[in-house]
């Protein structure tokens, strides 16, 4: 996770953002059979980039914001017996106005 994060400068992780408090496990042993009881963790992310990074052009571009709304742990079954997958998916609703502040956006170089 702390290399993904660094890889991608430092964006924002809209769980985290959302659910301050909650781990959000996404691998949930106790809450699903297809999932030895000892394995409890997040793997699963939704991130937003703060900036796009060109490596091959060295630059960084601006990016209008996302602002999240809502993100939750959603299992694939109703119970822990009927799950159809290993894991857990995340939902998200984002909002996107269109009216982040591009000023600062750096364009590529042609």
């Amino acid at each position: 996770y702390k290399s993904m994060i660094k890889l991608l400068r430092e964006p924002r992780d809209f769980y985290t953002e959302i659910n301050q408090t909650e781990v959000g496990l996404t691998l949930d042993g106790i809450n699903n059979s297809l999932v030895p009881p000892s394995v409890r963790k997040r793997s699963d992310y939704v991130l937003g980039l703060n900036t796009v990074w060109y490596s091959d052009k060295g630059v960084d571009l601006a990016v209008c914001p996302l602002k999240c709304l809502e993100c939750q742990v959603m299992p694939f079954g109703s119970t822990v017996y009927t799950q159809l997958s290993d894991h857990f998916s995340l939902e998200v609703v984002l909002s996107f106005d269109g009216q982040g502040d591009m000023s600062t956006s750096k364009q590529p170089p042609n």
